[in-house]
């Protein structure tokens, strides 16, 4: 079974209650990425447009191996034809003030699995089930549970299995090739206990 094969194969899509405004000093936009995660994105948009960074906004962080749609704020306006790679933005309107966590009311999402056996298909529809009738967890990934590149593997996995012990190693213990030498010490201290 594949799972994020491809960017398209995991789309998500902010849901906010946003209502324009007639006046105010901060503009909102849709931003469209693909294959980018939101700080990048948002760093690109202050470069292009000349603007300082603090003062473009997103009300949350969306995933980099992915098709995401989010609103962001600006504090002042963005030239209407801006093209970067990766991202597409289209002006919603005005707002009295920057749009907060508050505003996100979920996401929606469209996840593609791919090669799934008859065995998968089975177990999948009985988690679908569950879903049904419990909802679902948040997906964990490494915006914020570190990384597969650094060898810390599937920590989302031991959580939803309830092994914590083996995910909180994972994390704390796992060292990463661009770690600074007091922390791979620590870690290496840490593993070991």
């Amino acid at each position: 079974m594949l799972i994020k094969h491809k960017p398209d194969d995991f789309v998500v899509s902010e849901l906010i209650e946003f209502e324009p405004a007639q006046k105010g000093p901060v503009s909102v936009y849709e931003l469209r990425k693909r294959k980018i995660d939101t700080f990048q994105a948002l760093r690109r948009i202050a470069a292009r447009s000349k603007l300082p960074l603090d003062r473009l906004h997103a009300v949350a962080l969306k995933d980099r191996q992915a098709v995401t749609t989010q609103l962001i704020s600006v504090e002042g306006r963005l030239e209407t034809n801006l093209r970067i790679s990766g991202i597409q933005l289209r002006y919603l309107g005005r707002a009295k003030e920057v749009l907060g966590a508050d505003a996100l009311r979920g996401n929606a999402f469209q996840i593609t699995v791919r090669d799934l056996g008859e065995r998968d298909v089975r177990r999948s529809q009985t988690a679908l089930e569950g879903v049904a009738a419990h909802g679902l967890i948040n997906y964990f990934d490494d915006q914020r549970f570190g990384s597969l590149s650094a060898g810390q593997g599937m920590v989302g996995r031991d959580l939803a299995k309830g092994d914590y012990e083996a995910a909180v190693r994972k994390l704390i213990c796992t060292i990463g090739k661009r770690d600074p030498l007091p922390e791979k010490r620590f870690k290496t201290l840490v593993s070991k206990s």
